[in-house]
């Protein structure tokens, strides 16, 4: 299997450390959608032209990150799997996880705004919008119990994640999560970073 798209993607990256999470062989393709000659690869196994793409061995390719990390579940024995098999449970990890990825959505979004246009032109209403949305977001999850994941003893997706989300917001909109505001996050971050498979895939600079 190929995974195609760069770790400054925290898209691409939860697949990736989900991968090397569960021990699934994989190899990966540096590219991103910001350069044309790049982007033009991408667009060919995906027509948005995002990331990250999945190319199975047969050739099937797979886009957005949750339906490939769909996919891996399926090919693992429940015991390893990253989401809970049924019942509450797996809602649970399911309602934690789309929190966790919202948050990487508008901080993608916010973060765009504010460098991909002219500073005169970055629509401050807008921009303030985003913001909320993400300090809702980490509110909701630090407010969560975590003994120690938030599911309890073991690691999920949901884990994962919320990870990923608090290093690329550390590092695109570090105004948003200043040292100190979201402890339980904080500690949720650093444990998840010094594990192998998170630094397998280390966030890339912007």
């Amino acid at each position: 299997m190929k995974l195609i798209g760069r770790n400054l993607s925290p898209y691409t990256r939860r697949v990736a450390v989900a991968m090397d999470t569960l021990g699934i062989k994989h190899e990966r393709v540096y590219l991103t959608p910001w350069q044309e000659a790049q982007a033009k690869e991408i667009r060919a196994a995906n027509p948005l032209t995002r990331v990250p793409i999945l190319v199975l061995d047969d050739g099937e390719r797979l886009i957005e990150s949750g339906a490939i990390l769909d996919y891996l579940m399926e090919g693992v024995p429940p015991e390893k799997a990253l989401i809970p098999p049924k019942g509450k449970e797996r809602r649970e990890c399911l309602r934690i996880t789309a929190i966790a990825t919202g948050i990487m959505d508008k901080g993608v979004n916010a973060f765009y705004e504010r460098t991909k246009r002219p500073a005169e032109k970055v629509h401050a209403p807008w921009h303030e919008h985003l913001q909320s949305q993400v300090t809702g977001g980490l509110q909701a999850l630090e407010a969560l119990p975590m003994t120690p994941w938030f599911l309890g003893a073991k690691m999920t997706i949901a884990d994962i994640t919320a990870a990923v989300a608090m290093t690329f917001l550390g590092r695109t909109n570090p105004d948003l999560v200043p040292k100190g505001r979201y402890p339980k996050l904080e500690a949720l971050a650093a444990t998840c970073e010094a594990l192998p498979a998170f630094k397998a895939s280390p966030l890339e600079t912007p």
